[in-house]
C-alpha cells in the first residue's frame, strides 16, 4: 500500500511495480475512478525525451530505422531518451550526434509532446538543429539506422499521406514549418 496520491480526478491508492528495465517502467495503479468505484490503471513510467529535426535550408534530413513495437522500418526525426541529469539540449546534441552523424551550430526549440498521456508520463522536448556539420555516427547496438534527405514539402507530404507516421516527427515538421513559414523564424 502506498500513500494516496491524486492524479486529475484519479486517486491512486496502490501501485506495484511489475517490470523495469533502462528504459522504462511497467506499473500497475490500483485507482479510485473519477465515478468513485474502484479500478485498475496501467501506467508506463518512462524518462523524458527529446526529438530533433535536422534542417538544412529547405531540406530536412530524417532517420530511417527498424522499430521493434510494429515490426518494420520508420521514418522518423531523431529521437531518444535523456540521461539523469542531462539537459534536454545536451541529450538532442547528443542524439542527433550519435543517429545522424550531425552536429548543429543551432538548436531551435519546438515545444513538448506528450503522447499517450492516458498511460504514460513521458514527455519529449522537440527541437529542429540548424547549421548542420556531418561527422562520423556513433550508433549503439540496436540501431539500424538511414540518413534520408528529403524536402520539407515532400516530408510534409509524406506526413499528410501517412508515408510518415510517427507523432513526433509529425509534430516536428508541422511546427518547423510554421516557424519558418508563418513565424519566419530561421
Amino acid at each position: 500500500m502506498v500513500e494516496q496520491d491524486r492524479r486529475g480526478p484519479w486517486t491512486t491508492v496502490e501501485r506495484e511495480r511489475l517490470y523495469r528495465n533502462p528504459w522504462g517502467a511497467l506499473e500497475r495503479h490500483m485507482v479510485i475512478r473519477p465515478d468513485g468505484t474502484p479500478g485498475e490503471h496501467l501506467f508506463v513510467d518512462l524518462p523524458p525525451a527529446v526529438g530533433v529535426l535536422a534542417a538544412d535550408g529547405r531540406d530536412v534530413l530524417l532517420v530511417r530505422q527498424p522499430r521493434y513495437g510494429i515490426g518494420r522500418d520508420v521514418l522518423e526525426i531523431v529521437k531518444g531518451g535523456r540521461h539523469e541529469g542531462e539537459t534536454a539540449e545536451a541529450a538532442a546534441r547528443r542524439e542527433l550526434r550519435e543517429e545522424a552523424g550531425i552536429d548543429a551550430k543551432r538548436l531551435l526549440p519546438l515545444g513538448e509532446r506528450v503522447a499517450l498521456p492516458s498511460i504514460t508520463n513521458e514527455r519529449a522536448t522537440l527541437y529542429a538543429a540548424t547549421g548542420l556539420k556531418e561527422i562520423e555516427p556513433e550508433p549503439d547496438g540496436s540501431e539500424v539506422i538511414e540518413v534520408v534527405r528529403m524536402t520539407l514539402d515532400e516530408a510534409l507530404n509524406s506526413a499528410l499521406e501517412g508515408g510518415i507516421e510517427d507523432a513526433d516527427t509529425v509534430v516536428a515538421l508541422a511546427r518547423y514549418a510554421f516557424a519558418i513559414n508563418i513565424l519566419r523564424i530561421e
